[in-house]
Formats: structure tokens, sequence, C-alpha cells
């Protein structure tokens, strides 16, 4: 059937589709993307947003730009309410670091500890409503959002306490990915004061947008199977773990559910 001029919409949520109309009045059905929610950093965002050029998983991610929303008990609640607000059948992924909800509620005399204990109840609360829905699922990582990144080189279920820890690991398969990554002394280097250009170090990388805005390191992540390691030695872990009792012994992700579940997601 003969298409004509397509209809520009706004839909909900900061999305923008084009929407055919046929000859008749009819018009496709496009397929609604899973959202994917996360605090913290941009490292989470920059990731699930240039999937959408490096591979056939496309989501809708919240919050949509790059501000401070490092507490998942602010950021969780408020999205999820308002995206099934207007979507009761949306699909909804909450992607968080535990060591963020866990990490000042072991520091008795961190002046910011105060706050955490707040801040986890409400979490709590966020996460009692929700963790049987069918529609919002949480995501958590042990320790941090990196170690799923790790998951894609190496099956590694040592039990990393620090997102420093990870991040350590993880530097010697993917520093490389940002070869312009340097400190600024090119001059000195280039009139010989100095022998080597100093590496901007992973972690700082990994929190830094204008590192990140380029999505050749997260194409690079995606190549030659390592997305299907990550999300086969992610999975397989926790059901490993689960059956033995031994789940708060390792490091986990649950990153994985995006993935293994998006074709459903988008046809249900």
């Amino acid at each position: 059937m003969k298409k004509i001029k397509p209809e520009i919409k706004e839909t909900p949520h900061f999305r923008t589709e084009v929407l055919y109309q046929f000859e008749d009045g009819s018009r496709p059905l496009n397929p609604i993307e899973p959202y994917i929610i996360s605090g913290g950093c941009v490292t989470e965002r920059c990731y699930f947003s240039h999937l959408a050029n490096c591979s056939n998983y496309k989501f809708t991610i919240l919050p949509r730009y790059f501000g401070n929303e490092a507490s998942y008990a602010d950021v969780f609640p408020k999205h999820v309410d308002d995206i099934l607000s207007g979507n009761p059948d949306a699909k909804i992924y909450c992607v968080f670091d535990l060591d963020t909800v866990l990490g000042n509620l072991t520091r008795e005399k961190d002046v910011k500890r105060k706050y955490a204990v707040a801040n986890k109840k409400t979490f709590d609360e966020f996460k009692k409503k929700y963790e049987n829905s069918e529609n919002v699922v949480l995501c958590p990582s042990m320790p941090c959002f990196e170690y799923w990144f790790l998951l894609h080189f190496i099956n590694d279920v040592t039990l990393y306490k620090t997102c420093g820890s990870v991040v350590k690991k993880l530097e010697l398969y993917i520093r490389n990915y940002f070869p312009d990554a340097i400190l600024p002394n090119k001059a000195l280097f280039k009139m010989k004061k100095i022998r080597n250009l100093d590496k901007v170090k992973l972690g700082s990388i990994l929190k830094t947008e204008s590192y990140l805005d380029n999505d050749e390191w997260v194409r690079k992540l995606c190549a030659e199977g390592k997305l299907e390691n990550a999300i086969r030695n992610a999975e397989k872990n926790i059901n490993l773990a689960q059956e033995k009792g031994l789940l708060d012994s390792q490091s986990y992700t649950y990153v994985f559910f995006p993935f293994k579940n998006y074709e459903t997601d988008i046809t249900h």
C-alpha cells in the first residue's frame, strides 16, 4: 500500500517518532522500546545510548541529560511513575550499582552517612513496591556497572568490594579503546622534554562525557561476540551462585536482563 506524507508525532517521555500514514488512513505499528533508567554518572547512559548505533538493541534512556542524579532513590520512583502513568504496558529496567546504594552506610563517621541511611530507606521502599512487578525490573550490579564490561572479556566471579578494584582489572582490557585520552602535555612531548605522554586513568575516562561521546568504544565492546559473552556469563554465574546459596560471596550483575528479554519486550 502506498505511503503518503509522514506525520511527525511527539510521543511521551522525550521520544519523537515519524509515523507513516497509508492511503486508507491506517498507520504501521512501531515497537515500543524498553526503557533504561539509571542514576549516577555518564557511563551507563552513554553506553546504552550508543548501543542503538552499534547493535540491534535500542532503548529509551532516562534521564536524557547527563546531570548529577546520583541518588537512585530520587531518580527511579519519579521516572517509573511518570512512564507507567502514560504507558502502563511499558517495560522498564532500573540499572544501578550496589556500592552506591550501600557505600556510605559502612562509614559510621562519614558525614554523609545520615543522608545515606535516609536514601537507602527510600530506595528499599521503591524496591519493595516493584520487586514483583512485570513492568519494572531491577538490575543491580555488585559492586558496579563496570563489572558488566569486565564480563565481556573474562568470566570472573571474584568478590570485588569497590568499583575501583573492578576498573583496575578492566583497564587491562579496554584502556586502549580510548587512545586520545591523554593528559595535556603534548607540547612538552613534542619538545622532547618528556619521553611519554601520561595516560588518563580509566576510572576518570568512564566518568567523563567527552571521552565517552564517541561510540567507537561501545562498538568494540559489541564486536567479536563479546556482548554475547557478557550476557551468557552474567546469567550463568547468577544461576550457579543461587543454586549454591553463594550469590553474596561474589560479584554479579543483572544487566543481562534487558538484552535477554529484548525480543519479547518489543513485541508484547
